[in-house]
């Protein structure tokens, strides 16, 4: 007597449910903008990656479930783009929606970030939210597979660590992969022109 065939499990359909805010993408400003810019890769290890003036100035991963921590990143932020009297502007990376144990808590990590911005004071509009596939199309990285684009991320990572640290490249720990994901996202937001009016900031003037 032969067993009965077992039932394929039925996978969840994905589901969408994160809106972004902020304004589309458009084409790059021709230099980047006066500003310090927080790039966050969203997960609960939230990797972060901050830029002065259009370089990198800081780096690292944290526990977004944390608020102390969250709060850590941007008020480092907040105090660099005091100090040199420029706006302060975040980018987050949302999903777009997907499964639902992930989605549900990317949209959780997203609003905790969300809420930890708006408990400095700063404007809601300073707080631009993109998708994956948004950002890394900059790079023509959108639809391929995870772990190649985890390879490209960490390549430009070690580039971009080299040319805008320096000496203090050599203090700092190496990338984990969601810091290596928010410093490529920070490579995009730099000369991002959809930033420019929300932020009301110039550009610098590299030649100096």
């Amino acid at each position: 007597m032969t067993a009965a065939p077992r039932k394929a499990r039925r996978r969840r359909p994905p589901i969408g449910i994160h809106r972004k805010r902020g304004p589309a993408p458009q084409y790059p400003t021709s230099r980047p903008l006066a500003a310090v810019l927080v790039a966050l890769d969203s997960a609960k290890r939230t990797g972060y990656a901050t830029y002065v003036l259009g370089r990198l100035w800081d780096y690292g991963e944290v526990n977004a479930r944390v608020p102390a921590e969250r709060s850590r990143v941007f008020a480092d932020a907040i105090q660099a783009a005091y100090l040199r009297q420029v706006p302060v502007g975040v980018v987050l990376e949302v999903p777009w929606g997907g499964y639902v144990q992930v989605a549900l808590s990317l949209h959780a990590t997203a609003l905790a970030w969300r809420e930890s911005w708006l408990a400095t004071g700063f404007r809601l509009e300073q707080f631009v939210e993109r998708t994956a596939g948004e950002w890394r199309r900059a790079f023509g990285w959108s639809g391929l597979p995870r772990a190649q684009v985890r390879m490209y991320e960490a390549a430009l990572a070690e580039q971009v660590i080299a040319r805008d640290l320096g000496a203090r490249r050599f203090s700092r720990p190496d990338p984990g992969p969601d810091a290596c994901a928010a410093i490529s996202i920070g490579q995009t937001i730099v000369r991002a022109r959809e930033l420019q009016p929300v932020l009301g900031c110039g550009l610098i003037d590299t030649r100096a």
